[in-house]
């Protein structure tokens, strides 16, 4: 449906059914904040396996291995 057809739908409606749309509208505004972005110094270490030019595959393998191995 396009934006046309919804207007004038909006005008068959009557007064508290707009204000009722009205308030679902502006209501769907407040979205919750979103997780503020990593700074870079937070990104220390994430890809350290790419600078040393290992497989991600192996480097993945690696680590779940290592979680397997009792302490």
């Amino acid at each position: 449906m396009s934006l046309v057809a919804i207007l004038e739908q909006v005008q068959t409606l009557s007064v508290q059914e707009r204000k009722e749309l009205m308030k679902f509208l502006v209501d769907s505004f407040d979205v919750p904040p979103q997780q503020p972005l990593l700074r870079l110094a937070d990104m220390a270490g994430f890809a350290a396996a790419l600078a040393t030019g290992e497989d991600a595959q192996t480097y993945v393998d690696g680590l779940r291995d290592a979680w397997e191995r009792p302490l």
